[in-house]
């Protein structure tokens, strides 16, 4: 697994990403995030996250 942010077990983790948006991970949780000219995205491996996402309509989240 190749996790970009990890919030190991009992801990919790807040992600300022490179576009602006806010993640929350919750505990136990591992995710990837690629962002690029015109896409950005996101892949969840384990746990649970809220996102808080920047409005970019040139760059939707998937």
């Amino acid at each position: 697994m190749r996790a970009d942010y990890i919030a190991p077990v009992g801990e919790r983790r807040t992600v300022a990403l490179g576009d602006g948006s806010m993640v929350e991970l919750n505990t136990d949780t591992a995710m990837a995030v690629d962002l690029q000219a015109g896409r950005r995205s996101v892949r969840l491996f384990r746990g649970k996250a809220f996102f808080q996402v920047t409005h970019d309509p040139q760059r939707p989240l998937w």
